[in-house]
């Protein structure tokens, strides 16, 4: 079966695009001195751009590709062979979908941080597959090259977890729509713990800004995740995220 390619012009973009990989390696080692991706996308003109601009730290150290792939069978293979720091997909494959593709990395390589490329954001029942997941960072395929990437590295480089903003705007809606009684669920001080969640902070960090004791922040944590039928304080932030709880 053939393959359709898609004529992608990035001439306009190619001198952000050549400054963006150097800041993405810097937060990638600052996070994890053996740092290195895993690449899979359907557009294989979007493959070749990001696999063409290697990725170095300030240092001049290269980023490794552990390997790319445009199919999820592919990409899943070089997750398991290579355990890399963060696979970045689209969710349009040439085989697969990149949602199940993160769904499934997830489950089986917790360790492996993903980012997930979408090119409709109306496609909303796939992002919020992803978000249940644990999809450490969603991005808008039309902000690639405007510093999409690199905000969602730096967030999950922090522990946090990134929505591209108008997605973030689109999810917000739906939820207050269908629930209008979902935002007054949580209280503001749950709501804001989960927004020093959602920002990387550690329990004593969120306890320090808020003016608690650790032990109230781990209190609200637990009753949050008990709510939101969450994993953990990181799944508790992507769940609140998904239903419009916090932005």
């Amino acid at each position: 079966m053939g393959v359709r390619l898609c004529r992608l012009d990035f001439t306009p973009l190619l001198e952000r695009l050549r400054e963006r990989p150097s800041l993405i390696a810097a937060a990638l080692e600052d996070a994890h001195n053996d740092a290195s991706l895993v690449v899979c996308a359907g557009n294989r003109a979007l493959l070749g751009a990001w696999l063409n601009i290697p990725l170095r730290s300030g240092n001049g150290r290269e980023i490794p590709v552990a390997g790319a792939a445009t199919t999820a069978s592919e990409a899943l293979g070089l997750v398991a062979r290579h355990q890399p720091t963060l696979l970045l997909c689209t969710d349009q494959l040439e085989e697969g979908d990149g949602t199940t593709l993160v769904e499934t990395v997830k489950q089986r390589h917790s360790s492996t941080h993903t980012i997930l490329v979408v090119r409709d954001g109306r496609r909303r029942q796939a992002i919020r597959r992803a978000m249940a997941a644990g999809c450490d960072g969603i991005c808008l395929e039309s902000r690639v090259g405007q510093g999409t990437i690199l905000a969602a590295v730096q967030s999950i480089c922090a522990g946090g977890t990134y929505l591209e903003r108008q997605l973030a705007d689109q999810r917000r809606q739906g939820a207050i729509a269908t629930d209008p009684q979902g935002l007054a669920d949580l209280s503001p001080r749950q709501t804001e713990v989960l927004r020093g969640v959602q920002q990387g902070l550690t329990n004593e960090q969120i306890a320090h800004r808020l003016y608690l004791s650790p032990e109230t922040v781990k209190t609200h944590l637990r009753l949050l995740r008990q709510r939101l039928g969450a994993r953990d304080r990181g799944h508790a932030a992507v769940l609140a995220m998904q239903q419009g709880l916090i932005e």
